[in-house]
């Protein structure tokens, strides 16, 4: 099976956050996450739904981590998260976003950015628009 990777897209600033994200939406996915991988290449990531904790048990370099709620918001952060470590649960968060150490700060993202994956043949986890 091939891997779908889709465009984390920062709606805020309407612009794309990561490229090539893959994700995470079945037990076996989320049970293993970014283990076993030397690293994570800029512009790459991990969405992870559902999802309101995260471990870096067995990984081998720092991510950043970021906590959205069901409309897409971003409800925490954790930048340059070291492995292992356990972090979480956050409340009201559903979805985790796992990228490279460095990204949140490049990218612009805060607290409140919105946050959705395009180019998607249907989507990875349900986000409701903003009211």
């Amino acid at each position: 099976m091939a891997i779908v990777r889709r465009n984390l897209w920062n709606l805020d600033l309407a612009c794309s956050a990561a490229p090539r994200i893959e994700v995470a939406d079945t037990v076996w996915k989320r049970s293993v996450g970014l283990i076993g991988r030397r690293s994570l290449e800029s512009g790459s990531g991990l969405w992870i739904a559902p999802c309101n904790g995260i471990h870096t048990l067995f990984m081998r370099f720092a991510i950043d981590v970021i906590f959205l709620n069901e409309a897409g918001e971003v409800i925490h952060l954790a930048p340059s998260l070291k492995p292992w470590r356990i972090f979480g649960p956050i409340l009201k968060s559903c979805v985790v976003i796992e990228l490279p150490a460095g990204t949140i700060e490049r990218s612009g993202i805060k607290l409140g950015t919105r946050l959705m994956l395009n180019n998607a043949e249907e989507p990875a986890f349900p986000l409701r628009t903003r009211e």
